[in-house]
C-alpha cells in the first residue's frame, strides 16, 4: 500500500520537477509549444528566459531566487557524476545555485554576502544477514547485520576556508577564488556474531552418548565506511558600487545647462518634475543548467540605449527648463544610488581657443644629406686611390664592427653552463661579425622605409609658391566672368567660362590646403608602411647561418648582398629627397592640371610625387612575400639568394620610378606648351 501512494505522489510531482515550469511564464500556451518546434536547446532557452524573466533592464534576484527555490530535487540533475563505496551507493551531490550571483562574460560574479544550495542523495546497502547449518564447536552459526550509523554533513568553503553549512546556507566572502560544496557520508553497520555451542544431551550410566548443538550470541563488531564528494564552483567579487553627479554650469531663460557623469552602472536615469534622462549599459536574461530542472542563473550582455524626455541632450551636456524634483538613479549587478541632485550653479570655465606647435624632427634628412656628402667625397677618393685605401676602409670598417652590432646584455658564462656557453658565446660573435657590415645598411633602410618624411623645414618655401600662386586666383575669376558676360550668343564659350570658374574654386582650396593634404598623405603612408614592416621577421634580413648549407652560400653570396643592399639604400635615399621637396612641387602641380594646355605637367608632377610615395609600400609587400618564402622547406636552405633576389626586384621599382621620372621630364616642351595655353586664352577671348 506504501508503494502504491509514493508511486501517485511521484507521478503527480512528475510535471513539477521535469522540464521547464510554464505555468510561470506570462504565455503558459505558447510556452508549451516551444518543445514541439524544431528549435534548438539555446533557441529554446532564450525563448523560455523572454517568456519567464520580462524584466531585462533589472536584475531581479529575489525573482530567480524564489523561482529556483521552489524547484522539488527528487532525482541527479543531467550529467551528475554518482559515487559508490562499500555500503555507500548511488551518492551523488549538485551545487545548483548561489543567491545573489550574475553571469557576464563566462565570469560568475557575487557580492559579500550570498546564499548557497546543494542538493545530495545516496543509498546505504547493509549486508544480507547470514545463516548457517554446518553444526561445529565455535564455528558461525548466524550474523545479524543492522545499520548503526547513518550521518551526511554538507559543508561549504571559500578557498578552502570553512565558511557554512546544510543545503541552503548563508555565507560571506571577502575575495575572489573558489566556493566548494563538500558532502561527506558516514555509514557504520553492525554485525551480531553467533556460534555454535557443543552440549551433551542425552547420557547412559554417566556417559554422554549423543551431543547436540546451539546457537549462542558471542560478539558484535562495528565496521565503517565514509565516502567524500564535492563540487566547485569559480566566483569573483564585485565590489563596484555605482556613482553619478550631476553640475548646472549656467541658466538663463528659465533654462538650466547643465553636465553629468556616471560610473560602473546598469542603468542610469536622471528625473526631473516632467523630463528625464536614461542611459543602459546591461540588459538582462536567464541562463539555464541542472536540466530538467532548469535552473537559473542571471546573465548580463552589454548594451548601450539612451533615451531622454522633455529636455536637449547632447553627449552629457543637457538643457532643461523645469528642474524640480530632481533625483538621481542608478543600479549595477548587486549594489544601488539613489540620491537627490545637487543643482547649485557652478559657472562653466571656457577655454580659450589654442593652436597646438607642429614639432619638425629634421634629423633623419639632416642625416640623409651628411651621408649622401659622405658617399661623394669616399667615391671621389676610392676612383683615384683605391689601392691605397682598401686596407684603411677595412679598418675602420672592424672598429666600428662593435659599435653598429652591440647586443643587449646576455647571460654570463660561469661553472654551471661553461660547456654550452662557450660554443653560444662564438657563434654569437662570428655571427656579429659577419652581419656587423650589413647592420647600418639594414637599419638605413628600415628607416627610410617607414620614415615619416619630414616637411616642415619647406613650409615656408612653400608658403612663397602659395603666395606667387595667387596672383592668378583674382585673373582667373575675372576672365571667366568676363568671357561669361560677355558670349551670351555662344554657348560652347559659356560653357567653358562655367568649367573655369569651378575649376578656380576647387584649385583654390587644393592649393591653399596643400601643404596639410600632401602631410596627410605622407602621414598615410608611413602608417601603412610601418603596419607591413611589422609584419616581417626581423631575422629574414640577418645573415643566420643555421644550416650547412647557408653557411657556403652565405660566405660566397655575402658581398653580393652587401652590395645590392647598398644601392637599396642609395634609392632610397634619392626617394626621400624627392618626397621632401615634394610638398614645393605639389601646390604647383594642382595649378597646372587645372590650366587645359597644361594639365599634362600637373598630372605628371602629381603621378610623380604619387608613386616615389607609395612605392615604398610595394616594396614592403614584396619583402614581406620574400620572409614567407623562405618558411617554405623548398627555399630555407637557400636564404640568401631569396633576400638578394627580393632587395633587386626592389631595386628594380625604385628604378623604375626614377627612369619614369627621368623619361617624362626629357620630354617635356615648355616654350611649346606656353605657346598653346596663350592660343588656347585668346581662343576664348576671340
Amino acid at each position: 500500500m506504501k508503494k502504491i501512494i509514493f508511486l501517485v505522489a511521484a507521478l503527480l510531482l512528475l510535471p513539477i520537477v521535469l522540464g521547464f515550469q510554464c505555468s510561470l511564464t506570462s504565455d503558459p500556451a505558447y510556452c508549451n509549444q516551444i518543445e514541439n518546434f524544431a528549435f534548438n536547446e539555446t533557441e529554446k532557452d532564450a525563448l523560455y528566459s523572454s517568456l519567464l524573466y520580462e524584466k531585462s533592464s533589472y536584475p531581479d534576484h529575489a525573482f530567480v531566487e524564489n523561482y529556483n527555490l521552489g524547484k522539488v530535487i527528487t532525482f541527479a540533475p543531467e550529467n551528475t557524476q554518482f559515487y559508490y563505496s562499500k555500503y555507500i551507493k548511488n551518492a551523488w551531490l549538485s551545487f545548483l545555485a548561489i543567491f545573489p550571483s550574475v553571469i557576464e562574460k563566462d565570469i560568475l560574479f557575487i557580492p559579500q554576502n550570498i546564499k548557497v544550495w546543494s542538493e545530495y542523495n545516496y543509498n546505504v546497502q547493509i549486508p544480507q544477514n547470514y545463516y548457517s547449518s554446518n553444526k561445529q564447536q565455535n564455528a558461525e552459526c548466524k550474523t545479524i547485520y543492522n545499520l548503526a550509523d547513518n550521518t551526511a554533513k554538507l559543508e561549504y568553503f571559500h578557498n578552502s576556508v570553512y565558511k557554512g553549512k546544510d543545503k541552503l546556507a548563508a555565507l560571506s566572502v571577502n575575495n575572489n577564488g573558489k566556493i566548494t560544496s563538500q558532502l561527506t557520508i558516514i555509514a557504520q553497520v553492525k554485525a551480531d556474531h553467533y556460534q555454535w555451542d557443543k552440549y551433551c544431551c542425552a547420557k547412559k550410566k554417566g556417559k554422554c552418548v549423543q551431543y547436540c548443538y546451539t546457537c549462542n550470541y558471542k560478539y558484535t563488531g562495528y565496521d565503517s565506511d565514509s565516502l567524500t564528494i564535492s563540487e566547485n564552483k569559480d566566483v569573483q567579487l564585485y565590489t563596484k558600487k555605482p556613482s553619478a553627479k550631476i553640475t548646472a554650469t549656467n541658466n538663463y531663460l528659465n533654462t538650466t545647462k547643465g553636465t553629468f557623469s556616471a560610473q560602473d552602472y546598469s542603468l542610469f536615469k536622471i528625473s526631473f518634475q516632467n523630463s528625464s534622462i536614461t542611459k543602459q549599459q546591461y540588459y538582462y536574461d536567464l541562463k539555464f543548467n541542472k536540466k530538467p530542472y532548469y535552473i537559473a542563473y542571471l546573465q548580463a550582455h552589454n548594451t548601450s540605449v539612451t533615451t531622454q524626455s522633455n529636455l536637449f541632450l547632447t553627449n552629457n551636456t543637457f538643457f532643461v527648463k523645469n528642474t524640480d524634483s530632481c533625483n538621481l538613479f542608478a543600479y549595477n549587478h548587486f549594489y544601488q544610488l539613489n540620491t537627490t541632485c545637487n543643482l547649485t550653479l557652478k559657472q562653466e570655465n571656457i577655454e580659450q581657443l589654442t593652436t597646438i606647435e607642429k614639432k619638425v624632427d629634421l634629423s633623419l634628412l639632416l642625416y640623409i644629406l651628411i651621408f649622401t656628402l659622405f658617399v661623394y667625397i669616399i667615391y671621389k677618393i676610392l676612383k683615384f686611390q683605391w689601392k691605397k685605401l682598401t686596407f684603411v676602409f677595412i679598418f675602420l670598417l672592424l672598429i666600428a664592427t662593435p659599435f653598429v652590432a652591440a647586443e643587449p646584455e646576455q647571460e654570463e658564462c660561469g661553472i654551471t653552463n661553461l660547456a654550452s656557453c662557450i660554443p653560444e658565446k662564438m657563434y654569437n660573435y662570428i655571427l656579429m661579425i659577419i652581419n656587423a657590415p650589413l647592420l647600418p645598411m639594414l637599419i638605413s633602410v628600415q628607416k627610410l622605409l617607414t620614415a615619416d618624411v619630414s616637411i616642415a623645414i619647406f613650409q615656408h618655401v612653400w608658403s612663397v609658391i602659395r603666395y606667387i600662386l595667387s596672383f592668378f586666383y583674382v585673373f582667373f575669376i575675372l576672365y571667366a566672368g568676363f568671357i561669361f558676360l560677355t558670349s551670351n550668343a555662344n554657348p560652347i564659350k559659356r560653357s567653358y567660362a562655367k568649367d573655369m570658374l569651378t575649376n578656380t574654386f576647387i584649385m583654390i582650396v587644393l592649393i591653399q590646403g596643400s601643404f596639410y593634404i600632401y602631410d596627410l598623405i605622407l602621414s598615410l603612408s608611413s602608417v601603412m608602411n610601418s603596419t607591413i614592416l611589422s609584419m616581417i621577421d626581423p631575422k629574414f634580413f640577418l645573415l643566420t647561418a643555421d644550416n650547412l648549407v647557408n653557411i657556403g652560400l652565405e660566405f660566397i653570396m655575402s658581398f653580393v648582398y652587401a652590395l645590392t643592399l647598398f644601392f637599396t639604400m642609395l634609392m632610397l635615399v634619392l626617394r626621400y629627397l624627392v618626397v621632401s621637396f615634394g610638398v614645393i612641387l605639389f601646390p604647383l602641380g594642382i595649378f597646372l592640371y587645372f590650366i587645359p594646355p597644361l594639365k599634362g605637367y600637373g598630372k605628371f608632377i602629381l603621378n610623380l610625387l604619387g608613386i616615389f610615395i607609395f612605392i615604398t609600400f610595394i616594396d614592403l609587400l614584396i619583402i614581406l612575400a620574400c620572409s614567407k618564402l623562405i618558411e617554405v622547406p623548398l627555399f630555407e636552405n637557400i636564404k640568401i639568394l631569396v633576400m638578394i633576389t627580393c632587395f633587386a626586384i626592389v631595386n628594380y621599382t625604385l628604378w623604375l620610378a626614377i627612369k619614369f621620372a627621368m623619361k617624362k621630364s626629357s620630354n617635356v616642351s615648355i616654350k611649346d606648351d606656353i605657346q598653346q595655353a596663350a592660343k588656347y586664352i585668346a581662343l576664348l577671348a576671340g
